[in-house]
């Protein structure tokens, strides 16, 4: 039955009662619930907040004029995937791009996500993985966060998940390889990170599929099996799909070297744990809860993860290929850091190991409960999911209430500058992305200081190699303009201007005449007394 995907199990013979029907029924009655829920929560307060930093810049690229615009800006900020970027271009195109338009692109990708959830659990070890798999989903943080946001992770993660579950369906029944290979290649296409995903994939698959049987007589060693070939052959095949986009990516990373390589920095305890956390429940509630919350939320879900070894009940292979691929994604990207120093990963991209993660703990909690003899164990097992369930409630809680980018960003700042600016003001902001991020909801000229930057040839990268000089650099490019400015609309991040030195030189020629502060910036109004 499991291995059988979303294809419906053969019927069963009749009985009276209808108990077979009933059977087949109640799940799907079930699934549909967790599905329509699930969409519930991702459109529930999808407009409540203006675009942060991250839509914004893939909504400007997206609106570019044409398609090879739009792809060229993509290839301009490696590492990078293009198929998102192209697919909110051609959608823009048909639904324009306000807040709630681009965002809706990820909600299909949200929900299809929880029926992959559920194929995945059921290929795991049945219907009722499937099924708690698709509810702890639905209630995810994380999983609510990026499934209403004009971001690539929604579809990654959608694209994880059903890589995997195909490549699993493969290994169990020798079915549906092409449908692996096209999924991994659309993956690949979408998020470069899901080549650590298939890598740990193809290492787990060849173990599963393990050598073949060596005739009597012949020399020592093992020959690799028609199926082991067929495995290894698919992977190449998505390698050979991804060459074209990975070679002018490698290039153009090669290009860009000396601005990547100043940004690397170990990862350490601080970024393990807030990328635990953020996987357990979401950027909202790390940035907000107590570490107290925090480090119970982490704990609870710990144990959770460890209830098979606990109860001692053996794992199904399948849920063993399932747990060494989601745990060797985040394993890889810790290695990597402490043999380089590089730790370039945000937290999100583990978004595209969370449903493989909620299937493992799915598995343990379904498995604890048949095992649990004692009728105390298995209530203490249904204590443990009831309090998961209300931490991943409350996560999603404060995500609505107090999302941890703001509600006074992007668009508050916008709306301020279109009702406030006359002509002969001069706009300005020290951060070099900020003019095209803005150009969402304000149609005047922005300029960024020291000198506006074409971000299509490639966006600045953050921390400068030089922050100390660039308040200096930046007024003097500023200056000259002064005299002939009506007023001075000052668009401040004062992390890069920690001591306030832009600020102080405006001062001088214009005295304050109002201060905004905002989660995203500080606007500032210079004008003459």
């Amino acid at each position: 039955m499991a291995s059988e995907g979303f294809e419906t199990p053969p019927p069963a013979s009749p009985t009276p009662g209808g108990g077979p029907a009933r059977a087949r029924t109640l799940p799907r009655a079930v699934l549909t619930a967790i599905l329509l829920g699930g969409l519930g929560l991702r459109l529930l307060a999808i407009d409540s907040r203006g675009l942060w930093f991250d839509e914004g810049w893939r909504v400007w690229a997206a609106r570019l004029p044409t398609a090879g615009d739009v792809l060229h800006a993509v290839w301009a900020q490696p590492p990078s995937a293009p198929l998102y970027w192209l697919a909110l271009h051609a959608w823009i195109g048909l639904v324009g791009h306000g807040d709630v338009a681009v965002r809706l692109l990820s909600v299909p990708a949200a929900g299809a996500v929880l029926l992959a959830g559920y194929w995945l659990g059921w290929l795991v070890e049945g219907r009722s993985t499937g099924l708690l798999a698709a509810g702890l989903l639905a209630v995810s943080p994380l999983a609510v966060e990026v499934g209403q946001e004009a971001t690539m992770y929604a579809w990654s993660m959608l694209l994880a998940t059903l890589a995997l579950a195909a490549g699993l369906a493969w290994l169990q029944t020798g079915r549906g390889l092409r449908r692996y290979v096209v999924l991994g290649s659309l993956l690949l296409y979408t998020h470069y990170m899901g080549a650590l995903l298939l890598g740990a994939l193809l290492l787990a698959g060849l173990v599963w599929l393990g050598p073949a049987p060596r005739p009597a007589g012949s020399p020592a060693g093992s020959p690799v099996g028609p199926r082991r070939r067929r495995w290894l052959a698919a992977h190449g095949l998505m390698a050979l799909v991804w060459a074209p986009w990975l070679v002018a990516m490698g290039l153009r990373m090669a290009e860009r070297w000396p601005e990547l390589s100043h940004l690397s920095h170990r990862a350490g305890w601080a970024e393990v744990y807030g990328t635990a956390l953020t996987l357990a429940a979401a950027a909202s509630a790390a940035a907000t809860w107590a570490p107290g919350w925090q480090f119970l939320v982490l704990s609870l879900g710990a144990v959770l993860l460890g209830l098979p070894l606990v109860t001692r009940r053996p794992a199904l292979p399948a849920g063993w290929l399932v747990a060494i691929v989601a745990g060797g994604f985040p394993i890889a990207i810790l290695g990597v850091s402490a043999a380089t120093g590089a730790w370039l990963t945000q937290p999100r991209f583990l978004a595209l190991v969370l449903p493989a993660l909620l299937v493992v703990l799915a598995a343990g909690l379904v498995g604890a409960l048949r095992a649990a003899r004692p009728r105390a164990l298995r209530l203490l097992v249904l204590v443990l999911l009831g309090a998961w369930l209300a931490a991943q409630g409350a996560g999603v809680l404060a995500f609505y209430r107090q999302p941890v980018h703001g509600r006074d960003g992007l668009r508050e700042i916008g709306a301020l500058l279109t009702a406030e600016v006359r002509p002969g003001d001069l706009v300005v902001t020290n951060h070099g992305l900020l003019p095209p991020m803005l150009a969402q909801y304000y149609d005047g000229p922005v300029h960024a200081l020291p000198a506006d930057e074409d971000v299509r040839q490639g966006y600045v990268l953050w921390p400068l190699p030089e922050p100390a000089q660039l308040p200096a650099q930046q007024w003097a490019v500023l200056a000259p303009q002064v005299p002939t400015a009506g007023r001075i609309w000052l668009i401040y991040l004062p992390f890069l201007d920690p001591d306030g030195a832009l600020r102080r030189q405006i001062g001088t020629a214009f005295p304050l005449a109002a201060h905004r502060s905002y989660p995203f910036a500080d606007v500032d109004l210079f004008a003459p007394p």
